[in-house]
């Protein structure tokens, strides 16, 4: 019985069975065109991240040490186990004890959603959440208890 191999056809979503050996040379290519896009898709999202803390010094004006990267804040109450990891946060201190604005940054192609930055909201109790994907971005804002969509980041 011959061995079938799933051989990419110009894009990952497009696969042919064949019993032709891949091609080395077709491959070392396909291999090079995925690790391309895994890193312009990492540094997209960099570039989304940085966008939004820049907003938020000049226009806002946070401090730039109150910005932490890649954060993950223990939860607010201590019978919980549940961690939060966030892209980004700004700390209401400098003591950084207290988030003030949670920052989620996600690829263009995920659809807007509310769910992850209202969890990491209500694990960590952040004021303020900012969802962005390049396209679409989501404030939310805890008012009294109760965490709604805002138009912006108060000043």
């Amino acid at each position: 019985m011959a061995d079938f191999k799933v051989e990419p056809l110009c894009d990952e979503r497009y696969f042919r069975l064949t019993t032709l050996p891949i091609d080395p040379q077709f491959q070392k290519l396909w291999d090079l065109y995925k690790k391309t896009k895994d890193i312009i898709g990492k540094l997209t999202d960099k570039t989304k991240l940085n966008d939004i803390i820049e907003e938020l010094v000049e226009s806002y004006g946070f401090e730039p040490d109150l910005i932490s990267k890649n954060v993950s804040l223990p939860p607010l109450h201590k019978n919980s186990r549940k961690f939060v990891l966030a892209d980004a946060v700004v700390w209401d201190s400098k003591e950084k004890q207290r988030p003030l604005i949670i920052i989620e940054i996600k690829d263009s192609k995920v659809l807007p959603s509310r769910d992850q930055l209202l969890e990491s909201m209500k694990y960590s109790g952040a004021k303020f959440g900012i969802w962005y994907n390049g396209k679409t971005r989501i404030t939310l804002g805890d008012q009294e208890g109760f965490i709604i969509e805002i138009p912006d980041i108060p000043s």
